[in-house]
């Protein structure tokens, strides 16, 4: 029989993740962490402010526009 040691060792690692990493993570979450995702979200302050700097971004392509108007979209269909 091997002998095992079990420890625990704290390290702190920074990991930048990118909007591709985030959209990943989001489509691989069950529809209770997207609610939970979103509920976070609209407890932010300056959730406006964000949505502002967003749009008027040159990095938002067409495709990403048109995903925010559907959330939109189906959000105003409660």
């Amino acid at each position: 029989m091997k002998a095992l040691l079990i420890k625990t060792i704290q390290h702190r690692v920074n990991i930048e993740l990118s909007g591709y990493d985030l959209a990943e993570l989001f489509w691989n979450s069950d529809e209770q962490q997207q609610a939970a995702f979103f509920n976070y979200l609209g407890l932010a302050d300056h959730l406006c402010f964000q949505l502002q700097a967003v749009t008027a971004s040159s990095e938002l392509t067409t495709s990403g526009r048109h995903a925010m108007h559907k959330i939109g979209d189906y959000a105003d269909k409660i």
